[in-house]
């Protein structure tokens, strides 16, 4: 009976984990707090020196856009060759000089709306209608616009441009 209960005992695996798991639960996290440390200090090297470089250009400076001012929707129509009314919305966004206010703005509204209708009632269904225009419409609005005062204008936006 002793001779079966050392066969029993020496069958039977060890109570706790083994040396070698409690050895690489031990490393494995310590390598990868480390490896963290390491891509910590590389990202932080990289934005040191992206401080570091030289600031951009005035030509790049040039084109940071400054605020830019939405107007209501204009509604109105335009009359084809025969004569036939067509229904028209058109919604513009106008790109002020960086460093303007849009309260400095906000006094000609109703200059711009109306110098903005005059321009798109001129306009034929043919006219409206051909993409090929609307770049035209944008450099005779800004013109319209500076003109009329409005000199922190600087780019007309097309945000809606629908007809029927």
């Amino acid at each position: 009976m002793a001779d079966e209960k050392k066969t029993e005992q020496a069958e039977a695996p060890p109570a706790g984990p083994s040396k070698v798991v409690l050895i690489i639960s031990m490393i494995v996290p310590g390598l990868l707090a480390g490896g963290a440390s390491f891509a910590g200090s590389m990202m932080g090297a990289a934005q040191g020196a992206a401080a570091a470089a030289p600031a951009p250009t005035s030509s790049v400076q040039a084109n940071v856009p400054g605020p830019t001012v939405k107007l209501a929707p204009f509604v109105l129509s335009v009359k084809d060759d025969k004569g036939g009314a067509h229904p028209m919305k058109v919604s513009i966004a106008v790109e002020l000089a960086a460093g303007s206010a849009e309260a400095d703005f906000d006094s000609y509204e109703p200059r711009v709306r109306d110098a903005t209708i005059r321009l798109l009632r001129n306009l034929s269904y043919d006219e409206a209608s051909n993409k090929e225009t609307h770049d035209g419409l944008r450099d005779s609005l800004l013109a319209a616009l500076k003109e009329l005062g409005v000199t922190q204008a600087q780019q007309i936006w097309f945000v809606d441009f629908v007809i029927q």
